[in-house]
C-alpha cells in the first residue's frame, strides 16, 4: 500500500482572484492549500471531499493531479463545484461566495479507512464532519491537528465542541480565531496552540510556556498564508522536529506564500530553509 503522510478533510474550492493586477483563476480551498504546502516540501498528501459534476470541478481535479494531492476520495457531487471570489491587496483581502461549499456530512467507511492509512490528520473544526472525523479516529495512532480557519463560534442553538474527550496534538489558527475557539470550546491540557500572527511572525504555547518565532516579509497577497503555514508546521512536526523549528517552517511556507498572487505558491524545503537560515 502507497504512503501516506497526510490526509486534509476539506473541498477543494476554485478561487477567481482579483486584484490590481487583473482577475485570474486559481485553486483554492484551506485543506487544499494546506496539503500543497505539505507535498512541495516532500510529504505525501491525500485529500477527503468533495467537488460538482461541471468545469470548475474539473479545473479542480487538475490541480490536485499537478500538485500530486491523492485525489482518490475527492467524490464528485451533484452540488456545484464550490467558487470563491477573492478581492485582494496587500494590506487585506475580502471574500465573496459565489457557490456553497457542497459540504457533504457523510464519511463513507472507506473514507475513514483511508484516513487512518496516514500519520496525521488536518481537518478544521468549523467543518460538518469534524466531530465524525476525530470520533472516527479515537484510539489510532493518528497525530490530529484542528484548524480554527474561520471559525466563528458553533452553528445557531448547536453546543460547542468539549475538545477534551479528543487527543489532539495541535491547533492551529489566527489569534482571533483562537480567541473564539476558547470562548466557546474546552480545550485539552496538553494541546499545542499554534498562533498565526501575521508580519510578527507565530507563536506555540505548551503547557503554559510559550515559545515565537517572527519572520516579518513584505505580502503581495495574503490569501492563503495561513494554510501554507499550517502545511510547513504540520510537516515538520510529522517529522519530530523541535517545535521552535516547527514554527519556522510554518513562517516560511506562509512568507513564501503572500509575495506572490494566490494561495498556492513555489513551495520546496530548500527554499524554506533557505529562508529560515536568512532569518537566523
Amino acid at each position: 500500500m502507497p504512503r501516506l503522510d497526510l490526509v486534509c478533510v476539506g473541498e477543494p474550492n476554485v478561487d477567481t482572484v482579483m486584484s490590481a493586477r487583473g482577475e485570474s483563476l486559481h485553486q483554492g480551498g484551506p485543506e487544499t492549500n494546506t496539503a500543497s504546502a505539505f507535498v512541495k516540501l516532500g510529504g505525501v498528501a491525500g485529500l477527503v471531499g468533495r467537488v460538482g459534476v461541471d468545469r470548475y470541478g474539473k479545473f479542480a481535479k487538475s490541480n490536485l493531479k499537478k500538485a500530486r494531492i491523492d485525489f482518490s476520495h475527492v467524490r464528485e457531487d451533484s452540488n456545484p463545484t464550490c467558487r470563491v471570489i477573492v478581492e485582494t491587496s496587500p494590506e487585506e483581502r475580502h471574500i465573496t461566495m459565489v457557490k456553497p461549499f457542497c459540504l457533504s456530512e457523510r464519511l463513507n467507511p472507506d473514507d475513514l479507512k483511508y484516513i487512518k492509512r496516514g500519520k496525521g490528520l488536518f481537518v478544521r473544526v468549523r467543518h460538518p464532519l469534524f466531530k465524525k472525523c476525530l470520533d472516527g479516529v479515537k484510539g489510532t495512532h493518528l497525530q490530529v491537528y484542528a484548524s480554527t480557519h474561520y471559525y466563528r463560534g458553533p452553528p445557531g442553538g448547536q453546543p460547542a465542541y468539549d475538545l477534551r474527550k479528543y487527543k489532539l496534538r495541535a491547533i492551529i489558527g489566527s489569534e482571533d480565531e483562537m480567541m473564539v475557539l476558547k470562548k466557546y470550546c474546552q480545550l485539552p491540557k496538553h494541546v499545542i496552540l499554534v498562533v498565526t500572527r501575521g508580519a510578527k511572525g507565530s507563536l506555540a504555547i505548551l503547557n503554559g510556556k510559550k515559545i515565537t518565532a517572527p519572520l516579518p516579509v513584505k505580502a503581495v497577497d495574503p490569501t492563503g498564508a495561513g494554510d501554507a503555514f499550517a502545511g510547513g508546521f504540520v510537516f515538520a512536526d510529522l517529522q519530530s522536529l523541535p517545535l521552535k523549528t516547527c514554527l519556522l517552517y510554518g513562517n516560511a511556507c506562509g512568507a513564501i506564500t503572500v509575495q506572490k498572487i494566490g494561495a498556492q505558491q513555489d513551495i520546496s524545503r530548500k527554499k524554506v530553509e533557505k529562508l529560515i537560515l536568512k532569518q537566523s
